[in-house]
């Protein structure tokens, strides 16, 4: 099964993907165009759990922070 990776743009070009493991648990990663690696993470989310393959919604609330919103079922 594939989903889709919900992904927050901050204006410093920030980028964040956040995904619900197979286990249940909200992960997420980050990139920016000053990342000579590639993605940094994956970083699970304090008390993240979700169904596995829930769909996330990431949600940018103001300049340096996001949120990501999911059915915890």
């Amino acid at each position: 099964m594939t989903v889709p990776i919900p992904q927050s743009l901050f204006p410093q070009f920030i980028l964040d993907a956040f995904v619900v493991g197979t286990d249940g648990h909200i992960y997420t990663a980050a990139w920016g165009p000053t990342f000579t690696d590639g993605w940094h993470g994956w970083w699970e989310l304090n008390e993240g759990r979700a169904a596995p393959g829930a769909p996330v919604t990431a949600v940018s609330r103001s300049a340096d922070k996001s949120r990501c919103i999911c059915d915890r079922k």
